[in-house]
């Protein structure tokens, strides 16, 4: 059973909080500094609008929890209702920014489906929530996100802890093969050159037969990191050299799609 390090009394905003990570065989986990992962660390943006409230998970790109987006989406979604709870995967790992230092496959999106469902089944449980838990995650967090809501065929068979999903630019290959576990919005650019959009349409025409809703939202002339307010830059990516550009029409319809979509299966 899981149980806070720290106990949360109102839901104050910014506050850190360490979640046990819980031991089920069924996942695997990269393991950290110091051996395997016993908890990581979170940080809560109270709802704004309720008591009690839905919960989202925030995880972080390959730049880990100092990037942009991952700050600006907590208050964000705390602004409209919903308790954001941002999770730190680099920190208990000793890794700082893994694409930046050559490190990409040094924590697989895979490796982290047992903190998330770990945070995930926290958060139900504590007093300010309402026992729905969503998770949004940005490139290779969009990636984590894409493993944590599906299931592999040589998988054990398992539920998940999240009621919802969205992912934001993730690179869609590898997964037609997984069943989808619960609803999932996926937003991506048409220009995107580090995880092309075409991925996730052909992805669409998998996950779009499940029981579960799934869509691919893509949007014009918008870039990977398009949600990024300020973001015009090259960076260096597994092709060679990838474009990062805010695209301000782009993020205000994918913003409201997330909200809506949140609002639906979360409330």
């Amino acid at each position: 059973m899981l149980a806070t390090i720290f106990t949360l009394i109102g839901c104050a905003s910014k506050e850190q909080i360490i979640v046990p990570v819980s031991s089920e065989p069924n996942f695997g986990s990269f393991p950290g500094k110091h051996g395997a992962i016993s908890s990581v660390p979170v940080h809560i943006t109270a709802s704004k609008n309720a008591e009690k409230s839905a919960s989202v998970v925030i995880v972080h790109g390959c730049n880990g929890p100092n990037g942009a987006s991952y700050r600006d989406w907590a208050d964000f979604l705390a602004d409209k209702g919903i308790t954001a709870i941002q999770v730190d995967l680099f920190e208990e790992r000793g890794l700082t920014n893994i694409c930046a230092d050559g490190l990409e496959i040094s924590l697989t999106t895979r490796s982290s489906v047992r903190d998330l469902e770990s945070i995930a089944q926290w958060a139900k449980r504590q007093s300010w929530s309402n026992g729905k838990v969503g998770v949004i995650g940005f490139s290779l967090g969009a990636q984590s996100v894409l493993s944590a809501v599906s299931l592999g065929i040589s998988d054990p068979v398992r539920m998940s802890n999240f009621s919802a999903a969205v992912a934001f630019y993730p690179d869609c290959r590898h997964y037609a093969s997984r069943r989808l576990l619960v609803p999932l919005q996926v937003h991506i650019g048409k220009e995107d050159d580090w995880t092309p959009a075409e991925q996730c349409e052909v992805l669409a025409t998998f996950w779009g037969q499940s029981t579960e809703p799934f869509s691919v939202s893509l949007y014009d002339d918008a870039h990977h990191g398009f949600d990024q307010f300020g973001l015009n830059s090259k960076f260096r990516c597994p092709r060679g050299q990838c474009t990062g550009r805010y695209n301000a029409n782009a993020d205000l319809e994918a913003r409201a799609k997330t909200v809506d979509f949140f609002q639906r299966y979360l409330d």
